[in-house]
């Protein structure tokens, strides 16, 4: 995995879901686990493969967990450099359909990534996201109470 345990998030749960997706461009890594915590992370180039891949485990892991149960989000995409324009529908339609189990979204990102993220975001009218430099000030705003 692209992730070390050093970079995860701690984890209340069992893992439901965990899958890398990868081409020649770029890697995308999913967790979801049984408290709701969903970790998403890209690096290198977004390919429309490799995102519509990351995306549907994400949907995945969504459908697995209790209907009841709010999803918290946390996806690093600061070791990206963006995404195929192919990708953005998927990722659009994914928020719009989905975004609703989710009680807190929090994106770490600069750069293009960034822009792409704050795009995607206001396209799908996601309310609960806030975007971050450092992956610890994300973890902390995502897991506050």
């Amino acid at each position: 995995d692209p992730v070390s345990a050093t970079d995860a998030p701690a984890s209340a749960g069992t893992i439901l879901v965990n899958r890398t997706d990868s081409d020649y461009f770029g890697t995308g890594w999913v967790s979801v686990d049984s408290s709701g915590f969903l970790h998403a992370q890209m690096l290198g180039w977004g390919s429309a493969p490799v995102t519509k891949g990351l995306v549907e485990t994400c949907v995945l892991g969504i459908l697995r967990l209790p209907s009841d149960t709010q999803v918290l989000g946390f996806f690093d995409i600061s070791k990206g450099f963006g995404c195929s324009p192919f990708a953005v529908p998927t990722m659009v339609g994914f928020l719009r359909d989905h975004g609703a189990r989710f009680s807190r979204i929090a994106v770490v990102a600069s750069g293009a990534p960034l822009r792409i993220a704050q795009f995607v975001t206001h396209a799908a009218r996601v309310q609960q996201v806030r975007f971050f430099a450092d992956p610890l000030c994300a973890r902390e705003w995502l897991t506050a109470r």
